[in-house]
């Protein structure tokens, strides 16, 4: 199997493009079922009080990882 991953495609994105980016390249059918799966990336956000807080972001089952936007 091909290495599709691209340092250059995933240079400078956010934390949330970056998930949909890496869920787009499980998806591909040589991988994964199609129409489903999980991803996802822990990440430090900043709540409503101003803190600093850690956040787990899940790209659920539900939608095709392959087409994620």
């Amino acid at each position: 199997m091909e290495n599709r991953w691209s340092d250059e495609a995933a240079k400078g994105i956010d934390d949330l493009s970056l998930l949909a980016y890496r869920s787009r390249l499980l998806g591909e059918p040589e991988i994964v079922n199609p129409g489903g799966g999980n991803t996802s990336i822990k990440r430090r956000l900043t709540d409503f009080r101003g803190r600093e807080i850690d956040v787990l972001t899940v790209k659920a089952s539900g939608s095709d990882l392959a087409g994620i936007t």
